[in-house]
């Protein structure tokens, strides 16, 4: 089980462990299953093209003849080497579906990789699965700065300059997919570039519409009392509890914490608020217009 924050590469992995088993073992079955927050409200909503429920009845009964479906044929042919079960995003998997895969880790010879989102709502099937060592949990970490720093150099060819490859490492934080869209978007805006035979990254960061439709997805969920939060953190960061509270309420700000929008540190005898990720401020300032940012910074 590859559990991670989204973005950390989870979903990389586990097509790199598709392909090298589809090369080394050929005649291994290979099953790939998608989570989503759609399919979370149908019963066996993610492996409705995979198995056969048989129709209503009791769930023991439609467990059973969904697991008989999904590995019964295959573990019973004998020209097959096995079954590799992936379930990518298994937190968004509804209870019928988590239990389904539950069984098929107990009861089956079956080899299963699942990635599960750090810090989502898990099924308890699932969350037992590596409680009850039935498989090994990995977490996938960000990327510290020297690993960023050399990902940067191989994937642009050349020497980066410190302070840019630092500057790129503070806004993704290590996080492999808001690094890649962040390069991606900043050399095509001219903001990253090859000077000399060293990359520099000058200007304002410019984002992707990949990236900022992922953030923005993610912000717009949000209350407007949260975003009005970052609003002001864009303008200005760090802010203190004491300004910020008296800039919005300090209800807003509890709240913005207890979403995870925000970070709340000591700092003296202040209470000092950070954006909980860099990327959240730098996609909130990109949205502002020049009248919304002048009256924010007039009212600071």
């Amino acid at each position: 089980m590859l559990v991670g924050p989204a973005g950390a590469g989870k979903t990389e992995l586990a097509r790199t462990v598709l392909q090298h088993r589809r090369r080394e073992q050929p005649h291994t079955v290979l099953h790939w299953v998608a989570g989503t927050a759609s399919a979370s409200r149908i019963p066996f909503g993610a492996f409705s093209h995979l198995v056969e429920t048989g129709g209503g009845g009791e769930p023991a009964t439609v467990l059973r003849t969904a697991r008989e479906s999904l590995c019964g044929p295959v573990l019973r042919d004998r020209t097959r080497t096995g079954l590799l079960l992936i379930v990518d995003d298994a937190h968004h998997l509804d209870t019928l579906s988590a239990t389904l895969v539950h069984q098929v880790a107990v009861s089956t010879p079956a080899s299963l990789l699942l990635t599960v989102r750090d810090g989502e709502p898990v099924p308890d099937a699932i969350t037992a699965l590596w409680k009850d060592d039935l498989l090994a949990r990995i977490d996938i970490e960000p990327f510290s700065q020297a690993e960023c720093e050399r990902l940067l150099a191989d994937a642009l060819g050349g020497r980066v300059e410190s302070a840019s490859a630092e500057r790129l490492y503070a806004i993704s934080e290590g996080n492999p997919l808001y690094l890649r869209h962040l390069v991606t978007g900043t050399v095509a805006s001219g903001a990253l570039r090859e000077v000399e035979g060293i990359w520099q990254l000058r200007g304002e960061v410019a984002l992707t519409p990949q990236l900022s439709t992922l953030i923005d997805q993610h912000l717009s969920a949000l209350p407007d009392q949260i975003r009005t939060v970052l609003a002001y953190l864009a303008i200005e960061e760090p802010l203190t509890v004491a300004d910020l509270s008296d800039l919005v309420s300090p209800e807003a700000v509890e709240a913005a914490e207890a979403a995870g929008a925000v970070t709340v540190d000591e700092r003296g005898a202040d209470l000092i608020v950070h954006p909980a990720h860099p990327l959240y401020t730098e996609t909130v300032r990109a949205g502002l217009g020049r009248l919304t940012r002048r009256s924010l910074r007039t009212a600071l």
